[in-house]
């Protein structure tokens, strides 16, 4: 039996969750559908969150070095890699924990799996091979980017 909502967001990355939140805070019902394992994306679980993470490093050792000339002695006694890679995943488990609450809180439905466009007003989307859930949306709307202004069709 499909489940039905006013829309069904496909995929929960910065575009996706920011779409889902805010047709929750307008009062519809959401469904949000990511096949990866935490929400956020590439960007909060790969690529920029992490880059960042890694890049306050390095900006802490390049300060370091040039300490001295403000007059401040600093030693950099090591690099420890793993302690790195844990400051890394502390910081995109937070912002998970984070987004992960703010989805929960606003009533959002998160569906796992695969999504696929599966005819008028519905998708499918498939966790495993053999399992699938069927999910209906009232409304279909489209956001073109044209020019410097967006047109909703």
């Amino acid at each position: 039996m499909p489940q039905t909502f006013d829309i069904v967001v496909i995929g929960a990355g910065p575009g996706g969750y920011a779409t889902a939140l805010r047709a929750a805070e307008l009062g519809l019902s959401v469904a949000l559908v990511e096949r990866d394992a935490t929400l956020g994306g590439t960007c909060l679980n790969r690529g920029c969150i992490p880059s960042k993470a890694l890049l306050t490093a390095a900006h802490a050792m390049y300060t370091a070095k040039w300490a001295p000339v403000t007059g401040l002695q600093v030693q950099v006694t090591g690099f420890d890699f793993g302690a790195l890679r844990d400051y890394r995943m502390r910081a995109v488990d937070a912002m998970v924990k984070g987004l992960a609450g703010l989805v929960a809180h606003r009533g959002i439905t998160v569906f796992r799996g695969q999504a696929s466009l599966a005819g008028a007003r519905q998708v499918t989307v498939t966790p495993s091979p053999g399992c699938e859930a069927v999910l209906r949306y009232i409304k279909a709307g489209v956001a073109e980017p044209v020019g410097d202004w967006m047109r909703r069709t």
